[in-house]
Formats: structure tokens, sequence, C-alpha cells
């Protein structure tokens, strides 16, 4: 009778718990379904590597150490999706991309990238790249083939990026405006 009444107690508070557990990841459903900005770059990296986006919002034009989000990203001579999501609630109205923090990385090939929110999305293939960013004196841009190859002097913080245009500005408006 004893080993009844553990046995069934046992029982009743696994249920109670895993009961539990189940709202809980219900909440996080319903959290998740909220629409964020998703970044997809699609990149050949050779070397691992940090990469960072950078979010401007309501008109601000400079770009905030706050406002960012980063991806690690395993070197692989394949090409590659490097996602970056936004927090919710974040209309950008401004994008840089810190294309790389490691110092020995090769060259990256962008093939393109894709900008999602919510039912929307806007895709850009490799060389139209350059028509959506532009890069900084680190980068030496390879319009043709799509490629960046770093360069940076002596004793200089390296910090390779591209920064949005004018272009890119008005596609990420396009996709939060109903």
């Amino acid at each position: 009778m004893k080993k009844s009444v553990i046995l069934f107690s046992l029982v009743f508070m696994s249920m109670f718990f895993s009961c539990k557990d189940d709202s809980k990841i219900e909440e996080e459903v319903v959290v998740q379904n909220k629409p964020v900005f998703k970044i997809a770059l699609d990149l050949v990296i050779k070397k691992d590597d940090s990469l960072q986006v950078f979010y401007c919002e309501n008109g601000e034009t400079e770009i905030n150490g706050a406002n960012t989000v980063w991806s690690s990203v395993k070197g692989n001579n394949n090409s590659q999706q490097v996602i970056f999501n936004l927090p919710e609630d974040v209309f950008p109205t401004k994008l840089r991309i810190d294309l790389s923090k490691n110092k020995d990385q090769d060259e990256i090939e962008i093939k393109g990238f894709t900008i999602n929110y919510d039912k929307k999305s806007f895709s850009v293939k490799d060389t139209m790249f350059y028509q959506y960013f532009i890069p900084n004196e680190q980068i030496d841009w390879d319009r043709k083939k799509a490629i960046a190859k770093f360069k940076s002097k002596e004793g200089e913080f390296f910090d390779p990026q591209f920064g949005s245009r004018e272009l890119m500005e008005a596609e990420l408006q396009k996709l939060y405006k109903k």
C-alpha cells in the first residue's frame, strides 16, 4: 500500500510538472510568432570568423554600438548562409555589415543576401550587392566577381564593413510598411 501511494505521488507530480513545462513551451511559441527582421548572407567564407550587423532605427544616421547582432561562422570552402535575427519590434532604416573580425581571413565571396520580415522578402544576388552596400577603405571589392579582399595598415584597427546605400534603406522601408 505504501509503495502504491508513493508511486501515485510520483506519477501525479510528473504530470503536474510536465503540464507546467508544456505551458512554458506554448508561451515561447507565441513569442516566436511575432515577426522579426531576418538577414541571411550567402557567403563563401573559408576560415572561422564572427560577423556583425549594426542597424539604425527611426531615421537615425549614426551607428550605435548597442544596436547590433552577431553571428559566428565556421570556415568552409562551400557557400553557407549566415543568419542574423534582429530583435523584436526593430524596424531598421539603415544597416552596416561588419564582414570579418579575423585578420587572417581569406577573401570572402558574397553569393547574395535576403532580408525577410513577416511575409515579405527582398533578395539580391552576388554582383548586385554593390548597388545596396558600399565598402569602407579596408575592403578591396571586386564588383565582377562579388569578392571582398581585406586590407589594413599595420597598427590599424581591423574593421572591414559595408554600409547600406539609400537604395537599401528604401527596400527596408518597403518590407515593414503596409
